[in-house]
This record gives C-alpha cells, structure tokens and sequence, in this order.
C-alpha cells in the first residue's frame, strides 16, 4: 500500500516525465502473439505442431483451445510433443475449430488434416486422404533464413488446405509451403483475392497448378513429396526429390482438387506490463485532476 502511494505521489509530481514514458512504451514495448485458427468437420483428424527453423523434430510446448461444435465451454490444455488427434475425443458427429498459439522462438508451423474417402473404396475400406501445409517466416537474406513468426505484420491472412476430392478420388497427400512474409505481403486472403471457401475446387474457380504455382499466387507452392528447407533456392522450400515432384493439377486427371480446410493465422499485437502499469497511472492522474476540479467548483460556488 506504501509503495503504491510513492508510485501515484512522484506520478503526480513528475506526471509530465510520465507523459513522456508513455508515448516511449506505444512507440516500442508493445509486442505480438502469432496465433493459427484451423477447424475438422465430422469424421476428420487433425495433427499440428510448432516448429524452428524447419526442424520438425524441434517442437514446442504450446497453449491450444479447441471449440466442440454443441458445446459452450472451450477445451483448452498444452501440449507438449505436438497436437494430434481429432476423432480421439470429439464425439462422433461433431466437429471442431481449433486456436493454436505459437510460443516464443516459433518460426514456422506444420499441420496435416486427414481425410477419409467418400464413397469407401472396393472392400469398405476408406483411402485416407490427406493435406499437409508448413507456413514459415523465411525471408530471403541471401540465402533465405527463418525468422521469428512474431515478426511477420499484424495481418490476417487466409491460407488453403487441398486434397483430392473424396468423390473417388486417389488416397494420396497434397503437400503445401507457405513463405509467411512473402504471402502475407502480396495476397494474404489466397486465391480470388479471398473469394472462395471450403468445399470450391480449383477447376470452379478457373484456377490450375502448374509446376507447383498458380499463376499471380506468391509465397506459396505444393508438391506432390513433402518440402524440405534449401537456403539456396527460389522459394525456400524444395519438394524431395527435386521439382520434378511439384504438383500439376493435370497429374489428377477428371479427378477435382478440392479446397477442403482453410487455416487463419495472424499477430495479436499485446501491450507489455510497464505499458498498462502507465496506463493505470494515467487513469489515476485523470481521477485525480477530476477531483480537484470538482473541489475548486464546489469552492467557486460556495
């Protein structure tokens, strides 16, 4: 209690210094928090982690919260090894939306959503499908070089998920990287300058891959093999086995490449704790000055 009286005694002394530490911690302290929202519909499971510098043996402890569809109260915990399972413990039926928060030092992310077949294939067997996606902050420091996420802008962009259409389509995986800085800076909300949701295939919306890009898309590439980190090359991100592994969607023949997830990140700007310890103060100052007004009117009136 005595300390909090010297600390409002020297504010009101020294309250233009304040000012001044004020204007310091807007300009400066306040920091950001990269946060990933994802969702499964019924039947779907999901495995997400964190990541650095593309290592994906390199995963953090991180805060999640999962939202059940029908339920009021949000399930949230940690985890340590990576989240996975979907299925596991929402109940049949249901799906889920997911917030995933990155910790400190995450530089990249990487997340599957697999999915079963429709109709099952010959024996009622279910070819799962399934679409993976690494988005990382990797910006070309000649060569390339990953970067804390918490660095990227405070802008909300909107990154597909695609697989194969369930209507008979083959049980394979389509592979996603996503260069963080460079999409964010060009077309954070995807294709059609965000104009498509879940459910769109690529042949509806007129758009076609082609050596693992689409046309006036920047930052993002898929392949056929998973992507591994090269330093050295155009994007970043290089499929196994060289690029002759880079997805076309001719590769698919009659079969649809279907929108099937949409994943919605962005930095969360959050004041550090000098900051609204100041802006405590501040609302003292102004309860203050308010009292001697109305005791100087009181005075004046009487």
């Amino acid at each position: 209690m005595l300390g909090g009286t010297v600390i409002y005694t020297l504010f009101i002394k020294y309250k233009k210094i304040y000012y001044f530490l004020i204007l310091l911690m807007l300009s400066g302290h306040v920091h950001s928090t990269y946060i990933l929202e994802d969702r499964i519909e019924p039947g779907e499971d999901i495995k997400f982690s964190w990541t650095r510098d593309g290592n994906p043996n390199a995963i953090f402890t991180f805060r999640f919260e999962i939202l059940i569809d029908g339920e009021t109260v949000p399930i949230s915990g940690f985890s340590g090894n990576g989240f996975e399972g979907g299925q596991d413990f929402i109940p049949v039926g249901k799906g889920a939306s997911f917030k995933f928060v990155a910790p400190k030092g995450a530089t990249d992310w990487q997340q599957t959503i697999i999915l079963p077949q429709d109709p099952p294939g010959p024996g009622g067997e279910f070819p799962k499908r399934e679409s993976f996606v690494i988005g990382g902050n990797i910006i070309s420091n000649s060569p390339f070089a990953f970067h804390p996420l918490d660095e990227l802008p405070n802008t909300i962009h909107h990154i597909p998920d695609l697989a194969p259409s369930g209507q008979g389509g083959p049980g394979i995986t389509i592979y996603t990287a996503v260069n963080l800085d460079l999409y964010i800076a060009n077309n954070p909300l995807g294709f059609n300058d965000g104009n498509w949701i879940v459910g769109d295939t690529l042949s509806s919306l007129g758009l076609e891959i082609i050596d693992g890009q689409i046309a006036g898309l920047e930052g993002i590439v898929w392949s056929l093999t998973p992507f591994e980190f090269d330093p050295n090359s155009v994007w970043g991100f290089v499929p196994e086995g060289g690029n002759l592994n880079l997805l076309n969607s001719v590769d698919f023949g009659s079969v649809p490449i279907e929108i099937v997830q949409r994943h919605i990140g962005q930095n969360i700007p959050e004041p550090g704790i000098l900051f609204l310890i100041l802006c405590g103060l501040m609302c003292l100052y102004r309860i203050h000055v308010g009292k001697q007004w109305y005791n100087n009117s009181r005075v004046l009136g009487s």
